[in-house]
């Protein structure tokens, strides 16, 4: 329980609320997702809220698998359901069909391979051009 006066909009608490939300992925997550969470610091890429609620969670492939990409921890990320959903419709639109062929050409063009870490950077890079707002 929250007492009246606490929340986790109250940045005097945002530490209690990060460690508490943290505390309770990890009492109700397998190791691998727990792993997956840390390394974005327990927060949805989308939406930039706590992966810790109600929503559940999808593992996303940062770089697709249709593109290349494998699925080592490094490539993985959790997003929530809705969030995950909205990311594949924009992936789709900036990478031109469900081919992504937009997405390979990018690849080419920086000739890296997208099944490495490079390749996961630099997708992650691309990622901060999508435009996460449009309805």
């Amino acid at each position: 329980m929250i007492k009246f006066d606490n929340s986790p909009d109250n940045p005097e608490l945002k530490q209690y609320f990060e460690l508490r939300d943290q505390k309770e992925f990890t009492a109700n997550n397998v190791l691998y997702r727990q792993k997956i969470a840390k390394a974005q610091k327990y927060k949805c890429r989308v939406c930039g809220q706590s992966l810790v609620g109600d929503e559940s969670l999808e593992v996303n492939h940062i770089v697709p698998e249709k593109v290349g990409g494998k699925s080592p921890c490094y490539n993985l990320e959790l997003l929530h359901t809705s969030c995950h959903i909205h990311h594949h419709q924009l992936l789709e639109y900036y990478g031109g069909s469900k081919e992504y062929n937009k997405v390979r050409e990018y690849f080419k063009k920086h000739n890296v391979d997208p099944s490495t870490k490079e390749g996961t950077k630099l997708m992650k890079k691309s990622f901060k051009k999508f435009d996460y707002n449009l309805n």
